[in-house]
């Protein structure tokens, strides 16, 4: 780390704000090095982040008062962290994040990069979303070279000459894993997978629904991804003996293994797009039948999703769940979908209204319809009771007598 840490204490300034690419872009060696140097690399340094599937040590200096912290996408120990009120939480959509990193114009931007090529040109690989906005906009942007970053298409390329420094990574590329699916999820995945047309577009976050639908998409013709790419959707790739959409993964950010990254390395078939372009309601609803695929902590019985925090304890972030469902919306034939389990644990995620303090991450007359392993609520067109109906019927049964009570006692 000797390597990272002098670059950093030379081209970082005080009070600094650095911005750092997330998910398996996560420039780990340089963060590493920001985090775990015990003398600080400066006073009032502070990180700005998205996604982290590691955490390199920096909740760690948060609570030793080494490093400031703020977030738009809230993963493991930065959730407790920000209910303590030692990180800032940002609401921020995806597509906003862009002009927000061109309003601050932050001091100091880490990002994980591919080798340069015999122009010069490095690729940011499964990570494009927000770090091409923050190169572009920090006034010092600091680099890791790491051999195993995939070259994912034109927006993906930076020239070297933008970086003040750039370093040999000494740490692997992050991996997401996919989540481990269950019968409930699994019956979930079935039911969305109905609501699939042919030749659909479709849209899916992250967790166990989302991946076994994209399981189960393998064999389908003529079906395209935007948003996040995953290892299983190289399956659905590889079962297509044609496609009206090229590329046929068009992502915002690359989430999985070695596979998928040597996969879309070079690969007509995978382009990594930056915010501006892949959450753009814009570009997105100029797709037909579009279907955005989310998850939800929280439907209440008029069709509102919270997916931020539930009980003022924070969970995730906004995402790109705003930009999506708009986009839904907006393509002839597309589908905003909430696809969730019926249950938490012992409690219910179908509820009578969002709770007291817990912001409404999308609005009930963006969701087309919601699906549980209990069975599909089709909202198009419902009355506000008929929706109540509808979703109380998608409740677990454990629960549906005391949402019957509580709607009744509300009217």
């Amino acid at each position: 780390m000797t390597s990272a840490l002098n670059t950093l204490s030379r081209f970082v300034p005080r009070g600094a704000r650095i911005v750092v690419s997330p998910g398996c872009g996560t420039p780990t060696t340089l963060l590493t090095a920001l985090a775990t140097d015990p003398e600080g690399v400066q006073p009032d340094v502070h990180v700005l982040s998205g996604l982290l599937l590691e955490d390199c040590g920096l909740a760690d200096a948060v609570e030793a008062g080494r490093l400031g912290w703020s977030t738009w996408h809230p993963m493991g120990r930065a959730r407790q962290l920000i209910d303590n009120g030692q990180v800032d939480y940002l609401p921020l959509r995806g597509s906003g994040i862009p002009e927000f990193l061109e309003r601050i114009a932050p001091e100091v931007a880490l990002v994980r990069v591919s080798p340069p090529d015999r122009n010069g040109y490095v690729s940011l690989g499964p990570s494009v979303s927000y770090p091409r906005r923050a190169i572009e906009t920090a006034a010092v942007a600091i680099a890791e070279v790491d051999p195993a970053v995939p070259r994912t298409g034109p927006h993906s390329l930076v020239h070297q000459s933008r970086f003040a420094a750039i370093i040999d990574s000494e740490l692997p590329m992050p991996e997401y894993l996919s989540a481990r699916g269950t019968a409930e999820t699994d019956r979930i995945a079935q039911q969305v997978l109905q609501l699939v047309p042919p030749a659909a577009v479709v849209q899916v976050g992250i967790g166990a629904v989302p991946e076994q639908l994209v399981a189960l998409l393998a064999g389908h013709e003529d079906v395209g991804f935007v948003g996040m790419g995953s290892d299983a959707m190289i399956d659905v790739v590889a079962s297509q003996s044609h496609s009206s959409v090229l590329p046929i993964i068009s992502a915002v950010e690359l989430m999985g293994t070695s596979r998928l990254m040597q996969f879309a390395d070079h690969s007509p078939l995978v382009e990594v797009l930056p915010s501006e372009i892949g959450h753009s309601v814009l570009h997105l609803g100029r797709f037909e039948r579009l279907i955005s695929v989310n998850g939800a902590a929280q439907v209440d019985l008029s069709g509102q999703v919270a997916s931020e925090q539930v009980g003022g304890r924070h969970i995730s972030g906004v995402g790109g769940s705003q930009d999506f469902a708009e986009s839904a919306r907006l393509s002839r034939g597309g589908l905003t979908v909430i696809a969730t389990t019926s249950t938490a644990g012992s409690r219910s995620r179908i509820v009578p209204r969002i709770g007291p303090g817990d912001p409404v991450t999308l609005a009930r007359h963006v969701i087309d319809v919601v699906v549980t392993e209990q069975g599909v609520a089709d909202l198009r067109g419902l009355s506000e009771a008929e929706r109540c109906e509808a979703l109380i019927g998608v409740a677990h049964p454990d629960h549906r007598d005391a949402l019957r009570a509580a709607q009744a006692e509300a009217e």
